[in-house]
């Protein structure tokens, strides 16, 4: 049974006790994960979570060489519009969105395998000069790869709520 991660930078090796049931955040038998497996966890779900607030941030959505170390070459995006887009179409239409600020919210990560994560998380996004709110859920893959993590799939699911005023905190 895969877990939720309450996340490390660095992939899991069995020095540090990283096995796929480390990760997944549970131990053979159903026995409770260590206190060092723990911190492993803990530290990976910040790691990924910071990775996609840095793809929430304009500078970042505007960058060719930030999105390309970022997304993987495989990436793939179902957007809120239905549309499927890959790397370069992404990269392409984030250059030309209009500014907003996007925060995050409710995020989560699991382990689906010793170099993939699922990370899930509420998406808020307030375009400039407007008041209103949009909500989507988001979910992510990132996977380990040459020495760093990417993400390979993202989709974004309009709530349909809009939530007043507000923002970040």
């Amino acid at each position: 049974m895969t877990r939720h991660l309450p996340a490390s930078p660095a992939r899991p090796s069995a020095s540090s006790g990283g096995s796929p049931c480390a990760i997944a955040g549970g131990r053979p038998g159903g026995t409770h994960p260590s206190k060092q497996t723990m911190h492993f966890e803990k530290s990976l779900t910040e790691h990924l979570r910071q990775l996609e607030e840095r793809l929430t941030q304009p500078d970042i959505r505007r960058s060719a060489q930030e999105l390309d170390q970022l997304l993987a070459d495989d990436f793939r995006e179902f957007g809120g519009s239905g549309r499927s887009f890959d790397k370069p179409q992404i990269i392409a239409a984030l250059k030309t969105q209009p500014p907003c600020s996007i925060w995050v919210e409710e995020f989560q990560a699991t382990g689906l395998a010793p170099d993939v994560v699922l990370v899930t998380y509420r998406g808020n996004c307030r375009f400039a000069n407007s008041e209103k709110i949009s909500s989507s859920l988001r979910s992510s893959i990132w996977r380990h790869l040459e020495g760093r993590w990417q993400v390979v799939f993202h989709q974004g699911t309009p709530t349909g709520e809009a939530i007043p005023g507000g923002g970040p905190s």
